[in-house]
């Protein structure tokens, strides 16, 4: 998931068809296909699917590249649709983790979120300000993220669980806690525990916990409010100078020089 990136964003559009839409045997070949059902029913024939899939408000959208599908509108409830056609790569694979990560289709718990993001997609993709295809791609990468952390929260047992406790440290970010800890908060295995954290995550407890405090302390030292002795001891470091080289070896510049670039 993190070396997805968002290359290009080929159109975005809000449509509320009419009882008589459809779609006949459409696929894109370079593009992928992520929309919100915003109101009412449409059905969709996909490939690889026995049965038509009816999708209603609230349900998400995606087609990989080449799905060939076709689609009708509900003559009585035609649906109102948010949809972006984009293309994406994975940098650490041949094959996007796209291709397998999210279901065609999918009833988000994100629908509030998702919502907004869309509508700030398009007030930007209408507007066509300066920076608007870099907003618009970071705002998709949000939307992706939250769809495939959805994904793992239903697929890996004790997700919620771990989530609980990232959620601790990220609130105490002045404490480091120990595996012991973490399990037996998650009521798990210390080793059980490190297994599906390193899966979520994709970082050791550790290297979690550091680079949280050094992206806290980063925030501190950007807001001008404290030096960079201060922001160490604000996020759990007693020794500065250790603090000074783990925060180099994180963000490629010394603490005392981000302060003075502010």
């Amino acid at each position: 998931m993190d070396q997805l990136i968002v290359t290009d964003i080929n159109n975005l559009i809000e449509r509320e068809t009419t009882p008589q839409w459809k779609l006949q045997q459409l696929s894109y070949s370079n593009h992928y296909v992520l929309a919100l059902a915003a109101e009412g029913r449409a059905v969709y024939e996909l490939d690889g699917f026995e049965q038509p899939q009816e999708i209603r408000k609230g349900d998400v959208l995606f087609l990989r590249k080449q799905l060939l599908h076709s689609a009708t509108s509900d003559p009585v409830n035609p649906w109102k649709v948010c949809v972006v056609i984009f293309n994406a790569i994975d940098l650490s694979v041949e094959t996007s983790i796209l291709d397998h990560a999210l279901p065609a289709i999918s009833r988000t718990s994100f629908l509030t979120e998702l919502t907004l993001l869309f509508r700030e997609m398009l007030d930007a993709w209408t507007a066509k300000k300066p920076g608007h295809l870099l907003l618009c791609r970071g705002l998709l990468m949000k939307m992706l993220y939250l769809l495939m952390r959805e994904q793992q929260l239903q697929t890996t047992p004790q997700a919620r669980t771990i989530d609980h406790t990232i959620a601790m440290m990220t609130e105490h970010y002045n404490l480091t806690f120990s595996i012991h800890e973490l399990a037996a908060h998650a009521g798990l295995s210390p080793s059980y525990y490190r297994l599906v954290f390193k899966k979520l995550t994709g970082f050791t407890v550790g290297q979690f916990q550091t680079l949280m405090k050094i992206n806290k302390a980063r925030d501190f030292l950007l807001s001008g409010d404290c030096n960079v002795t201060e922001a160490a001891q604000l996020v759990g470091f007693d020794n500065v100078y250790y603090f000074s080289a783990v925060f180099k070896k994180l963000t490629g510049i010394n603490p005392s020089e981000l302060l003075k670039r502010r």
